[in-house]
């Protein structure tokens, strides 16, 4: 393969991995056969893949809002700086949902040994 070729390739390489169907899967937002299921819909009507996904409850808007980002970033279309702040933030937010998870187990915890001490 000559080097155009390669360079071609790389570059299909890189769309594919920034389309919205594979960034939504990637976070586990969705699967692979809503994406096509909306693919379908798409080819019908022509509306954006995303708007399909959050019509059918395959996606929250806040996943979409996610995703796009994530595209634009994989894309290049945005600065190394805005893409930094973007990760920071969306740590920052997987960190908070972390805590409220624990927080959430650990309560359950507490009322399950709380009914079992009861019992006895």
């Amino acid at each position: 393969m000559q080097n155009g070729g390669k360079l071609a390739e790389a570059e299909m390489a890189r769309r594919d991995a920034a389309s919205l169907g594979n960034i939504l899967i990637r976070k586990s937002y969705t699967t692979q056969e809503r994406i096509d299921a909306a693919v379908r819909r798409q080819l019908e009507a022509a509306p954006p893949m995303g708007e399909i996904l959050v019509e059918m409850g395959a996606i929250t808007r806040e996943q979409l809002e996610d995703a796009l980002v994530e595209q634009k970033i994989l894309r290049k279309e945005v600065s190394d700086e805005t893409a930094c702040e973007y990760r920071m933030a969306q740590n920052a937010r997987q960190v908070e949902a972390i805590k409220e998870g624990f927080l959430q187990v650990t309560e359950l915890s507490g009322a399950v040994a709380a009914k079992l001490n009861g019992r006895r």
